[in-house]
């Protein structure tokens, strides 16, 4: 395994590659979204600040998505993403995605079984719109074990910096680990 001081550096390589990239992105005018889903203390927050650190601000915007609010849900689910989707020569970075739609709604039962059909359907269609109309699509998925979630969610307990992190959405969320696993396969 790796030295501690390597991998900081090839991280921070990384980060100067990714800032080259963001500089083509701009110049060519392209859009890109980077999507990251995962499971709950999964790193997605931590991968998306590892990602953006030398970055420039001006031309990437990070929407954590959570729970809609009141006024989003008088809209079709998918407009939260719409309304935030990257100008030329930007990037738009999704903490969370449309594919809630598909794991929490689903194994929360928030949305009743026929939507949730039609939103395989939308989603799909959704990025197809997307990407035939030039926008470069990536998506993450993060995924720990079991244990592996358990060990960080008691870490986040135990430092006061990150409780806030913690929430009883979190805690009820892994009880249903295995219904999200199967949502997530499906």
């Amino acid at each position: 395994m790796p030295h501690k001081d390597q991998l900081e550096e090839e991280i921070k390589e990384l980060q100067l590659k990714m800032l080259r990239i963001q500089q083509g992105i701009y110049h060519k005018k392209e859009r890109v979204i980077l999507i990251f889903e995962g499971f709950d203390a999964a790193g997605k927050g931590g991968a998306i600040r590892t990602l953006t650190e030398y970055m420039d601000p001006r031309g990437v915007k990070v929407h954590p998505i959570g729970p809609p609010t009141t006024q989003d849900q008088a809209k079709h689910y998918l407009y939260r993403f719409w309304k935030n989707l990257p100008p030329p020569g930007t990037m738009t970075i999704f903490d969370r995605s449309w594919y809630g739609r598909l794991l929490v709604e689903k194994v929360d039962e928030l949305t009743p079984a026929p939507r949730l059909k039609d939103a395989h359907r939308e989603i799909n269609e959704f990025e197809r719109q997307l990407t035939d109309d030039g926008i470069i699509l990536i998506k993450f998925f993060l995924a720990i074990t079991k244990d592996e979630q358990l060990e960080r969610f008691e870490a986040r307990l135990k430092d006061p910096y990150k409780q806030w992190k913690i929430t009883m959405d979190d805690i009820n969320a892994r009880k249903r680990w295995d219904r999200y696993v199967e949502a997530v396969d499906e």
